[in-house]
């Protein structure tokens, strides 16, 4: 794992090396929602914008903006 922030929400989000971007809630550290090769290459950043919205970076160059899949508890 690379880095970790936590939503306004108090879900946590993580992106790791093996190009993954994982979202677990914060209340029980289920995954919510995961995305296998997000990017081409190792990701090492998280910029959280709000609670939908955020993007990462990765050593292949690239900012992707992504915005979260909603969920139905």
């Amino acid at each position: 794992m690379e880095c970790v922030k936590i939503f306004p929400s108090g879900n946590i989000i993580s992106v790791s090396i093996d190009k993954s971007i994982n979202i677990f809630d914060g209340n029980n550290y289920n995954i919510l929602q995961s995305i296998k090769n997000a990017h081409d290459r190792s990701i090492y950043n998280i910029s959280i914008k709000d609670e939908n919205n955020f993007a990462t970076c990765s050593e292949d160059g690239c900012i992707n903006i992504w915005k979260k899949k909603r969920i139905h508890l």
